[in-house]
């Protein structure tokens, strides 16, 4: 049976809070989205993210984001509204370069 969540996943939950909101809120609401397609830069400016992860995100840097803890589900919202160079087709192939997640003692190695 897995371990309870602890204090470093708390963390992890916590710092990619605002990516995952991010990935929603660019499906859910047009001026958004269209912010973004227009002028990613400013766009991400206004929003609380790091400057890495600003940088990351303007790269479409999906193996980046994936590993800061943002959900594929929301990150492939961004390959479906053709945001930050993504699309479906480079989405997969970068998301499949994203390493396994490390084993923990109840998975095994």
């Amino acid at each position: 049976m897995p371990s309870p969540p602890g204090p470093a996943d708390a963390v992890r939950l916590a710092r990619s809070y605002a990516l995952n909101q991010l990935c929603y809120q660019a499906a859910q609401d047009p001026r958004l989205r269209a912010d973004l397609q227009t002028d990613p830069e400013a766009t991400l400016e206004g929003l609380p993210l790091s400057a890495d992860e600003r940088g990351e995100l303007l790269a479409g840097d999906i193996r980046a984001l994936y590993d800061r803890g943002v959900h594929p589900l929301l990150l492939v919202r961004l390959a479906t509204l053709e945001l930050f160079g993504l699309d479906l087709d480079n989405y997969g192939r970068r998301l499949r370069a994203a390493p396994e997640p490390a084993p923990t003692k109840e998975t095994g190695p």
